[in-house]
């Protein structure tokens, strides 16, 4: 369950979300993502999610007709944030009271994209090291940059963020 506080940010959210795909091309509609992050109560205990909803299907006028939605687990800890990113696109939109900021999206360096690359494949910082021909200091040191750069804890939730927003 949702709280009532969580039902009306949602709702100010998607109405605001399908306003926007409103100022788009068709084509563009259907390559527009909406990421949030929000809470949910099951039996008591507070669990928060990752949801996405990507418009799939425009009737004749153009208009959204049928979107799918989909949860996951967040790769951040906190709620609040709404973000549409464009599929191959290098900026996205950030909800800030009522509007939507256009941002770049984050970069990451080639040696930052490599190492976390590797990382999904369940490497050490010293086997990736090995294999880059760098110390496992650098590495370890490139890996607090990504953290530092996407806003993440660790390298679960590094992963999990490029993933999300389709950064790799």
């Amino acid at each position: 369950m949702f709280s009532e506080v969580q039902i009306k940010e949602i709702r100010e959210i998607d109405s605001a979300f399908y306003s926007f795909l409103k100022t788009l091309s068709n084509e563009q509609k259907t390559q527009c993502i909406l990421h949030t992050d929000l809470c949910m109560f099951i039996n008591g205990n507070k669990t928060l999610l990752h949801r996405t909803i990507t418009p799939y299907v425009l009737d004749v006028n153009g208009d959204v007709w049928l979107s799918l939605c989909a949860f996951t687990f967040p790769s951040r800890a906190n709620t609040g944030n709404a973000i549409i990113k464009m599929k191959r696109s290098k900026c996205h939109y950030q909800y800030n009271n009522g509007c939507w900021d256009i941002s770049t999206n984050t970069e990451l360096t080639e040696i930052e994209s490599r190492i976390l690359s590797l990382s999904t494949t369940g490497l050490s910082a010293m086997q990736i090291g090995s294999f880059m021909h760098l110390s496992e200091t650098t590495i370890k040191s490139h890996k607090q940059a990504i953290f530092k750069k996407l806003g993440v804890l660790n390298i679960s939730e590094a992963i999990s963020y490029v993933v999300d927003y389709d950064l790799l």
